[in-house]
């Protein structure tokens, strides 16, 4: 697989203003990138549209080398493709931990299993080379 996420020819309006113009787009597996512009250069609805909340007026979304139509964030979620927000989309009365797991508890015998919460976020940390208190609040 050469493409994990992408773009080709990918284009989207809101009436008269053209937010992203036949952008091509292309991250393989295992890498990281960083969209980086000005206010208002489609850096936000290109992720909405790879995230499935949006649908290109042109072009296609990329997903493992095949043309998709995301049916939204839940659908792009279960192929593997989430979107990390900006900080303003998190809880400020939850935990680190918390926000992390939010939507997504995992459960056992009805209630949110603590511990394996803690696991895999502390798995996450370590997999980015990071420490973090997931018990401070956000």
């Amino acid at each position: 697989m050469s493409i994990r996420l992408g773009a080709r020819r990918l284009t989207r309006r809101f009436g008269p203003v053209v937010a992203n113009d036949g952008i091509d787009f292309a991250a393989a597996p295992g890498t990281i990138h960083a969209l980086v512009g000005g206010n208002g250069a489609g850096k936000s609805t290109l992720m909405r549209i790879l995230q499935g909340v949006d649908q290109p007026d042109e072009g296609e979304v990329i997903l493992n080398d095949e043309a998709v139509r995301l049916g939204g964030p839940a659908d792009a979620y279960r192929r593997g493709v989430g979107m990390v927000h900006q900080e303003f989309m998190l809880s400020p009365p939850l935990t680190l931990l918390e926000n992390l797991i939010l939507g997504r508890e995992p459960m056992a015998h009805g209630l949110i299993d603590q511990r394996k919460a803690l696991r895999d976020a502390e798995a996450l940390a370590a997999s980015a080379g990071v420490k973090m208190d997931w018990r401070l609040r956000v």
